[in-house]
């Protein structure tokens, strides 16, 4: 058995928003989707980050499932003109029906989230922006690795309001 001790989870001033459905697509590797993200922490107002988002998982070496945010625990952004944002909390997985097998006990995430849409910035020289990213983890209460995925937006929106502009 290992002991861990925790670093502290301050958030910071956060606004992290995506549409309806963000897909990613990695290249032959699947493709997974965040929906309804809605992540925010005001320090003047809330005790604690608030929020929610679902995913749905399609990777060729990860567990193909379901997983639904329980708990936001930290969320800070930084950055101006790539705005960016990590956020962490607690997971429920719901495996696809395809893909039977057993669940995991206990689930925690950690999402990376770049926003490369800047409305002052120059479009790149093909004249079609830079896409947003999505990177993740979920492990299990042991620490074993459930599920990851790293890739560009091919639908949808990030939006990220950073702490610090």
């Amino acid at each position: 058995m290992t002991i861990q001790i925790s670093s502290y989870q301050i958030s910071d001033s956060s606004s992290v928003y995506g549409g309806e459905d963000v897909r990613v697509d990695i290249t032959s590797r699947g493709t997974f989707r965040v929906n309804n993200l809605h992540v925010s922490f005001d320090p003047t107002t809330d005790a604690y980050p608030t929020g929610s988002f679902t995913m749905r998982l399609d990777l060729t070496d990860s567990l193909k499932a379901f997983v639904t945010s329980t708990s936001i625990e930290q969320v800070n952004t930084h950055g101006f003109n790539t705005p960016t944002a990590i956020i962490s909390g607690r997971c429920d997985v719901r495996q696809n029906d395809s893909e039977p097998g057993p669940l995991p006990v206990g689930c925690r995430f950690w999402m990376l989230l770049v926003d490369n849409e800047h409305p002052d910035l120059p479009h790149t020289s093909n004249n079609s922006p830079t896409p947003d990213i999505v990177s993740f983890i979920i492990y299990d209460r042991e620490g074993s690795r459930i599920a990851y995925g790293t890739g560009p937006v091919v639908q949808g929106d990030i939006k990220i309001t950073p702490s610090t502009l």
